[in-house]
């Protein structure tokens, strides 16, 4: 929790579709059973917050679904996992309109991996892309993914 009472929620090496599922699952039950400041059950504005954030990660779990391509065995023949990697490990912040933030949801990117993404980068771009681009999958995706690993949560998705 930060000091303005927003719900900070870090993950790493969610990379498998069943991994950012449990770390969603997380977020939820820390939502639930850890009390915030701005996401509680003791006011009307807290529950109203609680749902908020709760139908966001609903929402963005059935997006990412979505992404790869259905439930169950599909999931391995999706459609675009490049695209889903991407949108789940993107910088997310979500508040309402000119409040303070209920919810961050980031990536955590070790150092060791950064510098090893950085090292990687002349041949790993190029590279990634082209075998992006063959498997019919985004090679933009995989380029953003990139280049946040190295630069951090500072780039805009």
């Amino acid at each position: 929790e930060s000091r303005a009472g927003a719900l900070v929620a870090q993950h790493e090496a969610a990379w498998t579709w069943q991994a950012q599922k449990d770390t969603i699952q997380d977020v939820r039950g820390r939502v639930l059973a850890g009390p915030t400041q701005l996401l509680n059950s003791q006011s009307p504005e807290g529950v109203r917050n609680t749902l908020m954030v709760l139908r966001f990660l609903h929402d963005f779990e059935h997006r990412i679904d979505e992404l790869k391509g259905g439930e169950g065995d599909a999931l391995d023949e999706g459609m675009d996992r490049w695209t889903a990697l991407e949108l789940f490990c993107r910088p997310w912040v979500l508040t309402l309109a000119r409040r303070p933030v209920l919810l961050r949801l980031e990536e955590h990117v070790p150092v060791a991996l950064r510098a090893l993404c950085a090292l990687c980068s002349p041949w790993g771009l190029p590279f990634g892309s082209l075998l992006a681009w063959v498997t019919l999958q985004s090679p933009g995706a995989f380029c953003r993914l990139h280049l946040r690993r190295i630069a951090g949560p500072a780039l805009a998705p």
